[in-house]
């Protein structure tokens, strides 16, 4: 039986076109609670009508009420993965998540690059919303509180680099301060942000703006989101707040959606304006469900079917 999927392609009625399902590869960290991470990617994908294939980091144990154990993976089995998918089924579009290390995030950087993707989306997890570090960890070696300055210089430099390779880098305003060095409080703040993210080689971000607080320090009634490409306008998303204790994986699903509707051919900017409208419906969609802790999202409110199309390469 011919696949489907990319060069295996079966041949259209005309006999000429190549036929493929929308592609799209996830590279992150793989969430046993199944709210985020490359549990939350493919339920996203398949939610839009894609094909969903993935190159894991690191393995977590985690829970709605945390995460318990990490493990990495090894950069050489992360290549491995990589590799398989790219060099059998390809991809229309690669959204990349948590790296788990500094080895990882070269490989990552190297092997996107010399693939050829084009259409990229990372979101870096690197710090809660909260203002946790998800990395520290990865370097005591080398300084006794964690994340030491030479740790961190390697760390910027690494995810600088894949910053520069992506279409679109999506950072919340934690990640999003320790990047530039200076703390991204406001909205005002979030689109100086996003032109010296551009200044330092970005094709386009989307600074994540779900924890911004108004002026008595809590929750702001509405969420906005600052997108910026090469022509350094701002244009500002906003929309209501949705209460919810369920948001485990608003990032990730937001960035895997983007990347979905990127393989299904949409521009950048559309992407991301469905993309956003996807994560707040499935947050509408999943705030009644009850958890212990940080529920995940409702990603099935609505799927689309996967269906066969033109090759888009």
């Amino acid at each position: 039986m011919n696949s489907i999927l990319g060069e295996s392609s079966t041949k259209s009625n005309a006999g000429s076109e190549l036929l493929s399902y929308p592609r799209v590869l996830s590279v992150a960290g793989s969430d046993s609670g199944g709210g985020a991470g490359i549990q939350a990617d493919i339920k996203t994908i398949s939610a839009l009508g894609c094909y969903a294939a993935t190159a894991i980091t690191a393995l977590t144990a985690q829970n709605t009420l945390g995460v318990q154990a990490v493990e990495p993976v090894h950069t050489a089995f992360l290549e491995k993965q990589i590799r398989s998918v790219l060099d059998d089924i390809g991809a229309d579009s690669v959204k990349v998540g948590m790296f788990a290390s500094l080895e990882n995030l070269k490989i990552i950087a190297e092997l996107l690059n010399s693939y050829g993707i084009t259409n990229i989306v990372f979101d870096p997890v690197m710090m809660s919303s909260s203002g946790v570090s998800l990395v520290s960890t990865l370097y005591r070696e080398k300084s006794k509180d964690g994340l030491g300055s030479i740790s961190a210089v390697e760390l910027i430099e690494g995810v600088t680099s894949l910053m520069r390779v992506s279409s679109l880098f999506t950072p919340n305003l934690n990640e999003v301060s320790f990047l530039l060095g200076k703390n991204v409080q406001t909205i005002e703040e979030m689109q100086l942000a996003a032109s010296d993210l551009i200044a330092k080689g970005a094709k386009a971000v989307l600074i994540k703006g779900g924890h911004l607080l108004d002026d008595l320090g809590e929750l702001s009634l509405s969420v906005t989101d600052v997108f910026m490409d090469k022509s350094l306008t701002p244009v500002l998303m906003q929309s209501s707040r949705i209460l919810s204790n369920n948001l485990h994986g608003t990032g990730c699903t937001l960035s895997s959606a983007i990347a979905s509707y990127l393989a299904r051919g949409q521009d950048l900017v559309s992407a991301v304006h469905l993309g956003r409208d996807f994560l707040l419906n499935a947050i509408d969609a999943g705030s009644t469900a009850q958890f212990k802790g940080t529920g995940p999202l409702n990603h099935g409110f609505a799927p689309l079917a996967l269906k066969s199309s033109a090759s888009n390469g």
